[in-house]
Formats: structure tokens, C-alpha cells, sequence
């Protein structure tokens, strides 16, 4: 019944990357845990992989919900990750 415009904004995969998706999508480690922790850049790339693939869960189930409807998505990131560029 009528037109409708949802924006859905998120924090997306920006550090800290811990602290982006649930403990359950935790799926490559080592992960770099804490703000004040000195982390490799395997950890901080693993902690950043388990933010992408929880956003990626999060928009797919967002698209399940408006499968059946007569729906137009837009998707913007608003920028790249430079993993390890500045201690992030």
C-alpha cells in the first residue's frame, strides 16, 4: 500500500573488526582481539574476513526478505580497507 523508501545504513567492516560481527562468525583465526592489542596482519586480516562474511550474512538476509516483493536495492560502500596502513 503506497511507495516506500528504506534507507539502511551500517558500520560495515571498519576497524575495530572485532567488534563488527557475533563471536558465531569468529571462522578464521587467529583473530585480532582488542583495541590496545598489537596485532599481525594475519590477525587483523582474519578479524577483517569475519566482518566481510557477517556484512555478506546480513545483506543476503536483508535480499530474503524482500525477494518476494516488488523491491530495487541500491548497495554503496563508502570506501576500501588499507589492512595494517597506520596500525590498521
Amino acid at each position: 500500500s503506497g511507495k516506500h523508501l528504506i534507507i539502511l545504513h551500517t558500520k560495515g567492516s571498519h576497524f575495530n573488526y572485532t567488534q563488527r560481527y557475533p563471536r558465531s562468525f569468529a571462522q578464521w583465526k587467529p583473530e585480532c582481539v582488542g583495541v590496545d592489542n598489537k596485532c599481525s596482519k594475519a590477525e587483523l586480516i582474519n578479524s577483517y574476513d569475519n566482518s566481510v562474511t557477517y556484512v555478506d550474512h546480513f545483506i543476503v538476509s536483508v535480499l530474503d526478505q524482500l525477494r518476494d516483493k516488488k523491491a530495487i536495492v541500491f548497495y554503496a560502500a563508502d570506501h576500501g580497507e588499507s589492512i595494517n596502513e597506520r596500525e590498521h
